[in-house]
């Protein structure tokens, strides 16, 4: 009982971290139609500048955490602005336009990579203890749960329910509602789709950088190549919980990380891959919008 108690919390702090990560992938996907596969990169960009922050200045993780949302937040609007925007305005078709973000971000992300790897001399770094000390507590004989998990479970349902109540209710959330429904039509009311695309950048990147920060104090140091298997498994989520679906990608998530929890705990970690997107490809077959389906429309 008590092992089965430790995998729970850790499945819980484990999928707080790909629900965060996954969230802001969802939002661009779902809203702006991008699939931005720099968003891995972003996850690294978050605990890097909370590393080199730290390194300068002696703070706490309150105040760490929100430089590196920030920055990130502001790296992300930097790609929309420099990049995406100029290929929605320079390339005409639906398809092609999509195959040149998908190209456009894959290099954004390259390039975020190698300047980190640079940076750090392409070795594992550590957020320094200083910004936030893991304190375990006991409850009972044998079940452990730190601060840290708690946070990041905490963390993860209110920036879900936030960015939900966001989305639904927020005069910010309608306009972003009425881009997706119809961009063209939505700007004749005076509704700027670059300045929303602009703010959901910033959010998703925000989102990204706290999910790498709390992971990499979780793990305790991590390296350049941390953001492409997460990349992976957010994109998993988002599928399985259905595109957009802000609620079905926070299930979602907890549902993989349950998952792969479970595998690693049977004994048989190395199929934990296998295990988790063949469960993954079974709902699709049953369900191919996902468990949760969001309200979506046709483009024009």
């Amino acid at each position: 009982m008590d092992q089965t108690a430790n995998q729970i919390i850790d499945a819980l702090a484990l999928g707080s971290v790909y629900a965060l990560f996954a969230l802001g992938l969802s939002l661009v996907w779902g809203i702006l139609d991008v699939l931005n596969l720099a968003q891995g990169a972003l996850f690294l960009l978050g605990p890097f500048t909370a590393y080199e922050v730290a390194r300068a200045l002696p703070m706490p993780l309150v105040a760490v955490l929100p430089i590196a949302m920030v920055v990130t937040g502001l790296v992300s609007v930097a790609l929309e602005v420099g990049i995406f925007r100029y290929v929605r305005r320079s390339v005409d078709d639906r398809k092609r336009r999509e195959l040149t973000m998908l190209i456009t971000s894959i290099g954004a992300a390259a390039i975020i990579t190698q300047v980190v790897a640079n940076k750090t001399g392409d070795t594992i770094f550590y957020i320094p203890r200083k910004v936030f000390q893991p304190v375990t507590y006991t409850i009972g004989s044998k079940v452990h749960v730190t601060n840290l998990d708690v946070i990041l479970l905490v963390l993860a349902l209110a920036l879900g329910v936030a960015l939900a109540q966001w989305v639904r209710r927020s005069r910010h959330g309608r306009a972003l509602r009425a881009v997706a429904f119809d961009v063209r039509t939505s700007g004749l009311f005076g509704v700027s789709a670059d300045r929303l695309a602009a703010l959901t950048l910033f959010v998703s990147g925000a989102l990204a950088a706290a999910a790498g920060v709390l992971f990499s104090l979780s793990v305790g140091g991590i390296d350049s190549s941390v953001g492409d298997g997460y990349l992976l498994t957010a994109f998993a989520v988002v599928i399985l919980g259905g595109v957009g679906s802000i609620a079905g990608t926070v299930i979602g998530a907890f549902l993989v990380a349950g998952a792969e929890t479970a595998v690693i705990a049977a004994g048989v970690g190395q199929w934990q891959n296998a295990v988790v997107f063949g469960v993954i490809l079974l709902v699709l077959a049953l369900r191919p919008e996902g468990l949760f389906r969001a309200q979506r429309t046709q483009r024009v």
